[in-house]
């Protein structure tokens, strides 16, 4: 599920960030659990993931108390989802 999602926020995410709207496909879904996403664009995969680990913010996702996680990537645009599908 975690995945399939990602999947697509992937897809999303060139948009989002032209429209200067990032993370507003993911937050205006009303998912009834608690999320947060990791996004990135223009970089390799590993290039990504490092630009995660090195940013503060982000790292404290990837570190967080999350059960569940999945990293998907379209081309240079990647998201990576975190939840432990906690009901809001």
């Amino acid at each position: 599920k975690v995945c399939e999602l990602a999947q697509v926020r992937s897809a999303e995410i060139i948009g989002e960030i032209q429209n200067g709207t990032l993370h507003s496909g993911l937050y205006n879904r009303n998912l009834p659990y608690w999320i947060t996403e990791n996004a990135k664009y223009g970089s390799s995969e590993q290039g990504t993931v490092a630009w995660w680990l090195a940013s503060s913010l982000h790292h404290e996702s990837i570190v967080g108390d999350y059960k569940y996680s999945c990293v998907e990537c379209q081309g240079t645009n990647c998201s990576q989802l975190f939840t432990s599908f906690v009901p809001k």
